[in-house]
């Protein structure tokens, strides 16, 4: 509003304060494209880690497992 106002006035400052809020416009634009690829990859990426945490903690549980049996199969034909 301030620059319709002063283009009342002075047309070419008028269209050169114009130029300030569509800069920050596109600036804004740009912030938010930019800020939602980067929180999506993020959110893919900790899914991702999570995914492999899990899957190595069930490798995991599956070789303690089989070492128990190992262990009680051995205990059970020593006795």
């Amino acid at each position: 509003m301030v620059a319709a106002v002063i283009a009342l006035l002075n047309q070419s400052l008028g269209v050169a304060l114009l130029i300030i809020p569509f800069v920050s416009f596109l600036a804004l634009s740009a912030n938010m494209i930019v800020w939602a690829l980067v929180r999506m990859f993020l959110d893919e990426s900790t899914k991702n880690d999570y995914k492999k945490s899990e899957a190595s903690k069930g490798e995991s549980e599956k070789a303690v497992d089989s070492v128990k049996n190992k262990r009680s199969k051995a205990t059970s034909k020593n006795s």
